[in-house]
């Protein structure tokens, strides 16, 4: 029920099922995606809101029963949203933050950002290689590309923040939280074939995308599986 209701995006009947304290938040359908994963897939940010301050509530509750001496009460407390479903991935290994990049859900992305336990997944890959910001590229979802980029930036979203082969967090004025975990977005990580995220958008000659990956840090000097550096493939298609 909980997973349909969080799916559909009804949301005073998802606060009514975890308010029951019989909901639960980890259980997952056949293709391994939990209630937080398909609210994350379908943009239902008011589902995810009601998620997360689920898991805070428990966090809360299962931090007095240990004070208390409660450590049996503690560990048979209900699945806590934030920290254990944060990291639990579908059957092809995507992560609740992938899956928000791959459906180009911005508002879903910029919400969990904001959020330490899910700026760990932002270079998590899926079973094929692809991370999130590969994936963002391979379609090009213009709008989670600069989220991706601006994690904790005080550039805001697009604006540069490193000169290597990372975009790193530095400031307050962007998502905010990755300075504080340390989170760094993996501008070079390939995938299985050997494309890194700077490959995917000259592929599609986007340019502009080119342009706002080299300016973050990319490197243009990695090869793909053919030996091949991504902006070549630019160059490729002008030329015919």
């Amino acid at each position: 029920a909980l997973w349909i209701a969080c799916h559909r995006n009804y949301i005073a009947i998802v606060s009514l099922l975890l308010n029951s304290g019989k909901a639960d938040v980890s259980k997952a359908d056949n293709e391994g995606q939990t209630p937080l994963f398909v609210a994350c897939a379908q943009d239902n940010t008011a589902v995810i809101n009601l998620l997360l301050k689920h898991g805070q509530q428990q966090r809360k509750l299962a931090f007095l029963d240990v004070r208390e001496g409660g450590y049996e009460s503690a560990l048979s407390s209900p699945v806590r949203v934030s920290d254990e479903c944060a990291h639990t991935v579908d059957v092809t290994g995507r992560s609740v933050l992938f899956a928000a990049c791959q459906y180009n859900r911005s508002a879903t992305v910029r919400l969990l950002c904001k959020q330490p336990e899910f700026l760990e997944l932002i270079n998590l890959p899926r079973h094929n290689g692809d991370a999130p910001l590969a994936v963002a590229c391979l379609h090009g979802h213009r709008d989670i590309i600069k989220i991706l980029l601006s994690v904790g930036s005080d550039q805001g979203e697009g604006g540069a923040t490193a000169t290597g082969a990372t975009a790193t967090p530095t400031g307050e004025g962007g998502i905010g939280a990755g300075a504080a975990v340390g989170v760094t977005v993996h501008l070079d990580a390939t995938n299985g074939d050997g494309d890194s995220a700077l490959h995917l958008v000259c592929r599609q000659q986007a340019v502009d995308l080119a342009a706002l990956l080299i300016e973050h840090g990319a490197s243009t000097i990695t090869l793909d599986d053919c030996g091949q550096d991504a902006l070549l493939y630019i160059s490729n298609e002008e030329d015919r």
